[in-house]
């Protein structure tokens, strides 16, 4: 097949592809010559780094190794404080003791917000509401929920009153393994099972899950494992934005995280439909019937 021949096929088979051909270098190009000017890069004001490739940035120095040992290796050239760029992110890492104490501590109100992985099949402004974790600023609405949860939820007390609770699944699990002595039995099912029915009673009041049942607790695991693994593997949108509001997911994992999430959500808002959110208010203070009494 002559060169002519390729193109043609080529065109026919994909006309979007073939654009996307021929302006990629045009698009490298342009981008290649566009350069900040003095005062840009003096407002920025940014710690060193290594030197970046167009367009990708850093992206290269951690395809084939470990994100740390790359981050260890350079501090050694650039110091404890650095900059990266990963795609259009610009990313300053702290690797010393004492630069995790001036980010952490010193400019903690400056440096709280969180960059979400565009993964999450969660908008950004629910996050802004609900999450403490992905919260991208320190906003009044954040610091209420902080409040509420360390008061109500993880304070000495609430842990405290929690011990029983926790002791009481352990001693269930040791148990139901003493039944089984002689058998075979998948261990990771069954701690997955204790754990899971212990934030059940916590937020539920009830077990969730079998302990001899271990396909539900093994379809229940890959649910949750699947979740956080899609949910937290960087996307090209991670490094490129505006893919994400474009409304791309190239790799799917977007898509595979809201499907696991929907399950989740789908039993556990069951559960709240059958008790009722006013008898939940009124026979304990776990999970619902906190957020209830707020």
């Amino acid at each position: 097949m002559d060169l002519k021949s390729f193109f043609v096929e080529f065109t026919l088979f994909s006309s979007p592809f073939f654009l996307l051909f021929l302006l990629l270098p045009l698009s490298i190009h342009l981008l290649l010559r566009i350069k900040p000017s003095p005062s840009q890069v003096k407002a920025r004001n940014l710690p060193p780094g290594p030197r970046r490739w167009p367009v990708i940035g850093n992206i290269p120095l951690f395809i084939w190794k470990n994100p740390h040992v790359i981050v260890s290796n350079l501090a050694r050239i650039h110091g404890p404080l650095m900059s990266l760029r990963l795609g259009t992110q610009v990313v300053i890492l702290g690797s010393s003791a004492d630069a995790a104490k001036e980010i952490l501590k010193t400019h903690d109100r400056d440096l709280s917000g969180r960059c979400a992985p565009k993964a999450t099949p969660i908008k950004e402004s629910d996050l802004k509401k609900f999450s403490l974790l992905w919260a991208t600023d320190c906003s009044p609405k954040w610091k209420s929920i902080r409040v509420l949860w360390k008061g109500e939820l993880f304070s000495n007390k609430a842990l405290e009153a929690q011990a029983c609770l926790r002791e009481k699944k352990v001693a269930e699990m040791v148990e139901y393994l003493g039944r089984k002595e002689g058998e075979v039995v998948t261990i990771g099912e069954v701690v997955f099972a204790a754990v899971y029915n212990t934030l059940g009673n916590l937020c539920f009041s009830r077990d969730l899950i079998g302990l001899g049942d271990e396909k539900m607790a093994r379809d229940w695991k890959e649910v949750f494992w699947r979740f956080m693994e899609c949910a937290t593997t960087p996307l090209i949108a991670d490094f490129f934005p505006v893919l994400d509001g474009l409304g791309l997911d190239f790799q799917g994992k977007k898509k595979q995280a809201a499907k696991c999430m929907k399950k989740m959500f789908g039993v556990w808002q069951e559960l709240i439909r059958q008790k009722g959110i006013g008898r939940w208010h009124q026979e304990t203070r776990g999970f619902p019937g906190f957020h209830a009494g707020k």
